[in-house]
């Protein structure tokens, strides 16, 4: 039976192979740490020159991911745009932008990189915009003008008389004004807004050089009521040359320029306003002739003058005075309480072969332009908007004078009184229909007129633009202006005019303040009009609709 437990012999022999093997393992050279393990010193100092090891390394990869990012951007197409090409990106920025954020926009473009910065400081086009106000330090208005170069310039003064003292207002003006002095040369657009008249006298009296460049003239002044003696502007501005000049407007501008006007723009072609102290009349339409080119026309608030002052009692004088008045070119004419003696001399001697837009403003009784309307539409006016606001006229010779008008598209009456039934019923018997494109009509403010012929117009022009009509078996309580347009309807396809194209729809129809026009016609109005501008006075408020 053999035994659990090994002999003594073998167990003797595995000691001493275990005592061998210890004892070999001593005789092994130990490793460079296990030298150190005593000395807790050295063993500090090399796990610190790991760790510095370890930063540098970091340092180093940090780094190499900076190179890397810049690379990566590099390789953007943003940042391959040529700077030409950016700087004229820049500009078109800057000129989209009012004139108040155009200067912010352009310190947030310098605050992007610097390379960005270094395009916009050599773009001198960023920097020609100056505006001098209450909150423009002169530093930037003198460092506007050093980086700007010799690109054209944009002045604008803007002051008000609220928060700011007249002393310092005056002084600034000047000092500004002494530092755009000698760039007058290259100023394109000149705005003034001043709250009194020895203001604008301090600023138009260093306004004695040339301005080649400048094609826009603005001046205002706020309180145009205050007789300010000795402070009217000095004349010529500009010593008279402003050969690029196309727009002028003079609001509350005293002149003063004598039998013969020395301000004579060659070639302004865009808008000319004036108002109370403008040169006499005599004076507006010899500078009137002067400007072949013009293309609107806007004058407005100016006082009365005697007739006298009209028909001059020299001969010679009185031809120049009454020469035609020539504007082929002129679009838009707008007469804002401009008298009606002035205006209808104007309109009498003047040409208007491409006029588009007219509006006259408080003009009293305007007969004789509708007769001068009349006489020039005999031959040619492609007039498109007709706008009257507080003005008398015969309703049959209106209604005559839109009869030669085919190519109106939009009439708008406010706060006449002389719109009634009448005009409204011309207006929708006549064959050929009167004004065919109408597609805009506004009747603000006019409470003479009933319902039943608006209803007329609105039925007559719906029915001959959609080539329908009505079945003849009505039924009795059909309305008499239903009747009324069918019966216009036969009249026009059993005459020859019935080979004309049909009228357009309506669009939109304004009836706001016509106290006579209730809530249950404006809904009526809807369905034959996609727009309705109407204010019910019951609710007082205003509602506006849109149908497809």
């Amino acid at each position: 039976m053999a035994s659990r437990y090994p002999p003594s012999h073998s167990l003797r022999r595995q000691s001493h192979r275990h005592v061998g093997q210890r004892s070999k393992e001593l005789e092994q050279p130990q490793l460079p740490f296990a030298r150190y393990h005593n000395d807790a010193q050295r063993l500090r100092e090399a796990i610190a020159t790991l760790d510095a090891q370890i930063s540098a390394l970091v340092l180093r990869r940090n780094q190499l991911e900076v190179h890397l990012e810049r690379a990566v951007h590099s390789q953007s197409p943003v940042h391959r745009v040529p700077p030409e090409i950016l700087a004229k990106i820049f500009e078109l920025g800057v000129q989209q932008e009012e004139e108040d954020f155009s200067c912010l926009m352009v310190q947030t473009v310098m605050l992007v990189c610097r390379f960005w910065r270094d395009v916009a400081l050599d773009t001198p086009t960023l920097w020609t915009k100056i505006s001098v106000t209450p909150h423009e330090t002169w530093k930037r208005v003198r460092l506007r003008l050093d980086r700007s170069k010799a690109s054209p310039l944009h002045v604008s003064f803007s002051f008000d008389s609220r928060g700011n003292a007249v002393g310092d207002m005056m002084g600034n003006i000047i000092h500004a004004m002494d530092l755009i002095r000698p760039a007058l040369w290259r100023v394109k657009t000149f705005q003034l807004n001043i709250p009194s008249k020895p203001q604008a006298h301090a600023i138009l009296a260093r306004c004695q050089e040339p301005a080649p460049m400048l094609e826009e003239l603005s001046i205002e002044i706020e309180h145009s009521l205050q007789d300010d003696r000795g402070s009217s502007p000095i004349l010529p501005l500009f010593k008279g040359h402003t050969p690029a000049l196309r727009s002028c407007s003079f609001t509350s501008v005293q002149f003063r320029l004598g039998r013969r006007p020395r301000f004579e723009p060659p070639n302004p072609s865009t808008r000319w306003a004036t108002s109370p102290g403008a040169p006499s009349p005599n004076t507006v339409l010899q500078i009137l002739r002067n400007c072949p080119g013009l293309e609107e026309l806007s004058l407005q608030n100016i006082s009365a003058f005697d007739g006298g002052m009209f028909f001059p009692k020299d001969e010679v004088a009185q031809q120049v005075a009454n020469k035609a008045l020539s504007l082929p070119r002129l679009r838009k004419a707008t007469f804002y309480y401009s008298g009606i003696t002035l205006t209808t001399h104007i309109m009498n001697n003047a040409l208007l072969p491409c006029l588009e837009i007219l509006e006259l403003h408080y003009l009293e009784n305007i007969a004789p332009i509708m007769n001068r309307l009349y006489e020039q539409a005999l031959t040619r006016l492609p007039l498109k908007k007709l706008k009257v606001v507080s003005c008398g006229f015969n309703e049959l010779q209106f209604a005559n004078v839109l009869r030669k008008l085919p190519s109106l598209t939009t009439l708008e009456f406010m706060a006449c009184e002389d719109i009634s039934s009448a005009l409204l019923k011309a207006l929708s018997t006549t064959q050929p229909l009167a004004c065919p494109r109408l597609t805009t009509l506004v009747l603000d403010q006019c409470t003479n007129f009933s319902w039943d012929s608006l209803r007329t117009f609105v039925e007559t022009r719906f029915f001959l633009s959609t080539k329908t009509l009505p079945s003849r078996n009505t039924n009795q309580t059909s309305s008499a202006s239903t009747a009324a347009a069918a019966h216009a309807w036969s009249q026009a396809h059993s005459m020859p005019h019935s080979a004309l194209p049909p009228p357009l729809r309506l669009q939109t129809i304004d009836v706001t303040q016509c106290t006579q026009i209730g809530k249950e016609m404006v809904q009526w109005l809807r369905m034959y009009t996609p727009n309705v501008v109407s204010q019910v006075s019951s609710s007082g408020s205003s509602s506006r609709s849109s149908w497809a």
